[in-house]
């Protein structure tokens, strides 16, 4: 009964295991940057919009934001936030410079390094990332900001 107990228990943390839920410990910068950019260039179509603790409701195309990651070099990533503009057909790039994922030489901690071209550095705090979902803190225009994202 015991050993029945306990492959019960081997089961269920190994199914628990394959969740595709919250930033799990263990991945190197390189994996992040990986699952952010696909490998070429990935678009995260945001869901969900918080400054300053309110929710900012995004109920028109004109709303409708984008992040998109893309892989340069094996040490680079290109970061971009896109908004449709009026006509809801066109888009409004804005660069926000090149992503770094924290970590050195160990393992990813919890922030992205964007480096904007005046040489400033802002800091995105990874609350949750999959291969698919993406949920991230930051400040913009000195507001505290959060969004949930997920792959387009």
């Amino acid at each position: 009964m015991k050993k029945a107990v306990f492959y019960l228990v081997l089961v269920i943390a190994g199914l628990s295991a394959c969740d595709d839920g919250y930033l799990p410990e263990g991945y190197w910068p390189y994996q992040v940057e990986y699952m952010l950019t696909d490998g070429d260039s990935k678009n995260w179509l945001v869901t969900e919009w918080v400054e300053d603790d309110n929710q900012v409701v995004m109920t028109s195309c004109a709303d409708s934001l984008r992040f998109a990651f893309a892989y340069i070099t094996s040490d680079s990533i290109a970061s971009y936030e896109l908004r449709k503009l009026g006509d809801c057909l066109t888009y409004d790039t804005t660069f926000l410079g090149e992503l770094t994922a924290s970590g050195g030489s160990g393992y990813f901690t919890d922030s992205l390094y964007v480096e904007l071209s005046n040489g400033t550095i802002n800091r995105y705090f990874v609350k949750s990332l999959t291969s698919s979902y993406l949920n991230m803190e930051f400040v913009k225009s000195g507001r505290k900001t959060g969004i949930v994202a997920t792959q387009e």
